[in-house]
Order: C-alpha cells, then structure tokens, then sequence
C-alpha cells in the first residue's frame, strides 16, 4: 500500500513539474499567428493590416494545423483559412480552393521560434537594432567577419566567454552558422511566459 501511495505521489509531482516548467502548444501559438501574419496571405483583399488578424485552432494533430483568420466584427470575422504542414515546414492558404492549397511565402523564424517553444528549448533573440556581426575566436582574440544576424532573429547559445557568447543561426536556407556575438545584445526568450 505505501509503495503505490508512493508512486502516485511521484506520478502527481512529475505531472505538476511538467505543466510549470514546459510550454504547451497553446502557449507556442503566438508564434504560429506570427508566421501568418508575415505572410503574403491577401490582407489587402479584406482592407485589413496583418496585426488587426487573429488564429483560431481547428485542429492540431501530428502532421499538421489548420487555423481559421479572424477579425474584430460585428459578423463572423473570417477573413479565410489556413494550414501549416508540421514535417515541410509550409505554410498554406486554402481559403480559394482546400483542395489546391497556395503555398504562402513567410518569415522562417517565426517556424523556428514555433519549434523551439514546443521543445521548451532556451533560446536567444537579438535585442541590438542593426546587423549584429559575428566574430571569430582566434589565439585568445575576436576578430569581426562579415557574417551578420539582425534584430529579432533566434539564435541557440552554447558558450559564454568575457562579454561575448558562442551562438548557432539556422538560415532562411536551413544552413547552421555559429560565431561568436557581444553577449549584451542578446535576450533570453521566455516561451511559457510571451504573448
């Protein structure tokens, strides 16, 4: 009997351990409204800016999420519909035909930040307005390459050395870069606590 009192109280924990510390899909869809409203989805076409859209969930399952874009109105408020493909990483209008969904073109690192939020992953953004330019560490000192990140842009970190930290940049292209950046230009992103 004490033994299964036990285990349900280490059962009880592990589940309260997990909802403080871990981000859950709801909490990571900021980021999926994001990567919709930097897309080339036809706002325009419904005399609406991209920040005056709001996600509804439909479904979210393992392969992909459909979401229904919503206004502030007296009306419904659908302005159309959209789905992400969770493996290709694509983003889709289906409002025209669901059958020929349009591939829509959109800011990667909003994907990105999707991904490690679920992961519950510690990542950095660039907080420094500009390029932020990546140095190299040679013989004890940094020397400045033309390879740069923006304001924004989500970096992993991996080393911190004398002002400076040692991060890695998934391109738009998916290549990874790794430099070293002035540690006072970065912050840490909350993704249990953002949106």
């Amino acid at each position: 009997m004490k033994t299964k009192y036990m285990l349900m109280v280490w059962l009880l924990l592990a589940q309260v351990l997990n909802t403080c510390y871990a981000a859950t899909p709801v909490q990571c869809y900021v980021y999926m409204t994001e990567m919709v409203r930097s897309s080339n989805f036809p706002f325009s076409g419904w005399s609406v800016t991209p920040a005056q859209v709001n996600l509804v969930i439909d479904e979210d399952n393992n392969a992909i999420i459909r979401a229904k874009l919503v206004i502030d109105t007296e009306g419904t408020g659908t302005i159309g519909w959209v789905i992400f493909d969770k493996q290709s990483q694509q983003l889709y209008n289906t409002t025209p035909n669901l059958e020929v969904p349009e591939a829509l073109k959109f800011n990667q690192e909003y994907a990105n930040a999707w991904h490690y939020c679920l992961l519950d992953e510690v990542v950095y953004q660039v907080s420094k307005k500009g390029r932020l330019y990546l140095y190299h560490l040679e013989e004890g000192k940094m020397y400045k390459t033309s390879t740069f990140v923006i304001k924004g842009d989500y970096l992993q970190l991996h080393d911190k050395k004398n002002g400076y930290s040692y991060i890695s940049y998934q391109t738009k292209s998916g290549s990874e870069i790794y430099g070293w950046v002035t540690s006072e230009s970065l912050r840490k992103v909350d993704f249990k606590n953002s949106g």
